[in-house]
């Protein structure tokens, strides 16, 4: 919620053009039922119609049609844009805090193979979520305006096709609970061999001087295939979900043509043809959501690691100071000659986890230390 307070007016501005697409969207097969019924009376020997009427819904169509490329391109481009200023200032914002961790978060939840893999690639996922986040407020509204004008087109029959469509989308809803376990224990499989290729790039003239070449890379191996299969996984249910979706429309559509038919009998070829229409525009609605569900679950795992590491502890500050170009530490009081001052200080080089208060103090016998310029 603070990153859509923070970019709220950019985010309402692809908001608008995403309903306004869909809205063309949605009307544009009226306009199009009205021309075939024009060119049916037309060429049925109504020859005293206009010809002006026709081009009239001619254009309209044609507007129409320009009116959703128009929107859906700028909401794609404002997404994206949203989403690199999100990443941009999530970046800065990580990058920051990483150097103000404290030893005990270094060394224990958040070491820094942890630190580069939330940098390299949550943040990646954040981006990517922008685009397809803001479907979920668009898609009640225009999936219920296209449902109202399917009935009004072709009655009551229409529920039929909708109940249909309903289900798969409960179905693909469900599947898309699968991912977020998936994707929990693909990153930590992630963070370890990061972690680990970061320890062997770091100790590489010790790895080499006792042979740990092999007992190295077994565990890397066996980090990657455990994230493989994960990710494996999880490519399975994307793609199950996006060709669910694909032939979703399609299905409800000979549903709905079939009951029509043996209840009703067929209609005239313009509510046949917008039927067809407004089920197609439920399909580009609905395409959306799969990969809008799958972005947002990787998103908002993302988005957990970020916020666990924001509420780590940092160091504590010194208070600094400059005098004459040099940074010196405040209240150094008369050995102004000193670049640095430090007074009862202790010093630490690792984290001891088993003594949390315990630092590592190697000049214990003089408790004051004066570096000279």
């Amino acid at each position: 919620m603070s990153l859509l307070e923070t970019f709220k007016f950019q985010s309402f501005f692809t908001v608008f053009m995403r309903l306004i697409g869909e809205l063309s969207s949605c009307l544009s097969p009226l306009l199009t039922r009205e021309l075939i019924k024009f060119v049916e009376h037309k060429s049925g020997g109504h020859s005293n119609l206009s010809s002006g009427k026709g081009v009239g819904y001619a254009i309209g169509v044609s507007i129409m049609v320009f009116l959703t490329g128009f929107c859906m391109s700028h909401y794609f481009n404002s997404g994206g844009e949203v989403g690199a200023a999100m990443h941009a200032a999530l970046s800065k914002l990580m990058y920051d805090k990483s150097f103000r961790l404290s030893k005990k978060s270094k060394a224990t939840t958040h070491p820094n193979g942890k630190v580069i893999t939330i940098l390299t690639q949550d943040l990646v996922k954040v981006d990517s979520a922008a685009t397809y986040f803001y479907n979920f407020f668009v898609f009640p509204v225009s999936f219920s305006i296209t449902i109202i004008l399917l009935c009004v087109n072709i009655g009551a029959v229409a529920l039929i096709g909708i109940a249909t469509f309903f289900f798969g989308l409960s179905v693909v809803i469900v599947i898309s609970l699968f991912l977020k376990p998936l994707r929990i224990q693909a990153t930590k499989f992630t963070d370890l061999r990061v972690s680990l290729i970061k320890e062997v790039l770091s100790n590489l003239k010790m790895i080499k001087l006792y042979s740990w070449e092999d007992s190295y890379l077994a565990k890397i191996k066996s980090y990657r295939f455990n994230e493989m299969k994960c990710l494996v996984k999880m490519h399975y249910i994307k793609s199950f979900m996006t060709t669910f979706s694909l032939i979703l429309p399609q299905l409800s559509s000979v549903i709905t043509f079939i009951a029509m038919y043996n209840i009703d009998g067929m209609k005239s070829v313009a509510n046949m043809f917008t039927t067809i229409s407004f089920f197609m525009v439920l399909f580009s609605q609905s395409f959306m959501i799969p990969m809008a569900a799958a972005s947002s679950v990787d998103a908002s795992l993302a988005l957990q690691r970020v916020t666990e590491m924001l509420l780590l502890d940092e160091e504590e500050e010194l208070d600094w100071v400059v005098d004459h170009g040099m940074k010196i530490l405040a209240n150094t009081g008369p050995n102004s000659n000193l670049a640095l001052t430090v007074t009862d200080g202790e010093f630490t080089w690792t984290y001891d986890e088993a003594n949390d208060d315990h630092l590592v103090d190697p000049f214990t016998s003089t408790p004051e230390f004066n570096w000279f310029r």
